[in-house]
């Protein structure tokens, strides 16, 4: 959805790919994703005026667990040759995470009974490239997509 100098929806193609076509120059702008259930990751696009076409302007999107299945909130940090996984439960519960690379292969698990309260977990990563970081709380998941530069 896009919203300011206009006001306009449009589907992503079975690629994932969407586009705004012929807005104006010089006025804001502002896009947001939005599918029942998920959040995303960033949660919009602002452009303050808009001054020349976007590219790359991808959202990653995730099912979310919810404060109700026990996680607060996660933060995936990405930083130079590691990954931070920064999560909050409001209740103890069984904390699966798995580090992915691109092909799917599973790099490294952490698994166990957790107690209520913020946990910190980091993987290093030696080799840059496209990973996927996917936390399961009781049975509910979220997986996020992180690429890790030189």
């Amino acid at each position: 959805m896009i919203s300011g100098g206009v006001s306009d929806t449009v589907k992503t193609g079975s690629d994932g790919f969407y586009e705004f076509s012929n807005l104006p120059c010089g006025k804001d702008y502002t896009i947001t994703p939005h599918k029942p259930g998920y959040t995303f990751s960033p949660p919009s696009y602002t452009y303050s005026p808009l001054n020349s076409d976007k590219l790359n302007q991808d959202f990653m999107g995730s099912l979310g667990i919810g404060e109700a299945e026990g996680l607060e909130y996660v933060e995936i940090i990405q930083e130079r040759n590691r990954i931070v996984v920064k999560y909050n439960l409001n209740k103890a519960g069984r904390v699966d995470i798995r580090l992915f690379n691109s092909l799917g292969s599973v790099l490294e698990r952490v698994s166990g009974d957790e107690t209520a309260g913020e946990h910190i977990y980091t993987f290093d990563i030696s080799i840059p490239g496209v990973y996927f970081v996917k936390i399961n709380i009781d049975n509910r998941d979220e997986i996020k997509k992180v690429v890790i530069t030189n």
